[in-house]
């Protein structure tokens, strides 16, 4: 018997999903147009959370959520002038730009070193991105103005892949609340069960899964074919 094994170039990213939290967008299902998002509804078909709860509302309060928070320049924000369109005029002082890896795309070099297996926000960019940015009390993400019309959160949150277990079985806990409790009541009752369930996840699984992400983000480097390519951000 053979048994086939599938590799994804979004275990690259396992240890640092983005949530896009800068995003303001009244519309957007939990987090879309992240990588979390892509990874929770492509492995759980989740696109939303009762009474259209976003991730950021689960998260924000509770360090113990998220991997890693960045307290992001408001002049990152102020002068992209297109935002959140990319393209067009965008910040270009030294002392800011580096605000732009707060989304990364990650390709394949074909002569690579052990370090470049590991997420960039642990080796490459953990000095001039990471330890500039990075904030280890809780925010409170406000929306705040932009010249263009839009709004912003100048912040952004990661979470590991596993963090999507605890999603799933926070909804799996609360199937049918939307029923029973009225939206005040159940998206309280909803928050404090997820809040259970990621204590009960951290103190016993974390460590583990970290290590399985490191190994899953490994192995793919090593199994997919080689691209000539770089580390960019999006912008």
């Amino acid at each position: 018997m053979h048994r086939s094994i599938r590799h994804s170039d979004s275990d690259y990213y396992l240890n640092y999903l983005n949530i896009s939290a800068h995003n303001t967008n009244d519309n957007r299902q939990l987090c879309s147009g992240s990588k979390f998002f892509s990874y929770i509804k492509n492995n759980f078909g989740i696109k939303r959370l009762p009474y259209n709860l976003k991730l950021i509302d689960l998260i924000s309060n509770d360090v113990s959520a998220y991997e890693l928070c960045v307290n992001l320049p408001d002049k990152y924000f102020l002068d992209w002038e297109n935002y959140p369109t990319i393209g067009g005029k965008q910040c270009v002082d030294p002392q800011v730009k580096n605000a732009a890896y707060y989304d990364v795309f990650i390709r394949n070099f074909q002569d690579e070193s052990l370090t470049d297996f590991i997420h960039p926000y642990d080796t490459s960019l953990k000095e001039i991105f990471v330890n500039v940015f990075k904030t280890d009390t809780t925010l409170k993400p406000e929306l705040k103005d932009h010249p263009n019309g839009r709004s912003y959160r100048s912040c952004e949150y990661y979470l590991a892949y596993w963090r999507s277990y605890i999603i799933f079985e926070t909804i799996a806990n609360c199937m049918f609340i939307e029923k029973y409790l009225d939206k005040r009541s159940g998206t309280e009752y909803f928050k404090k069960e997820y809040n259970k369930v990621n204590a009960h996840w951290v103190s016993k699984y974390a460590q583990t899964f970290k290590r399985i992400a490191n190994y899953r983000t490994i192995n793919t480097r090593c199994s997919c074919p080689h691209q000539n390519g770089q580390l960019n951000s999006p912008l």
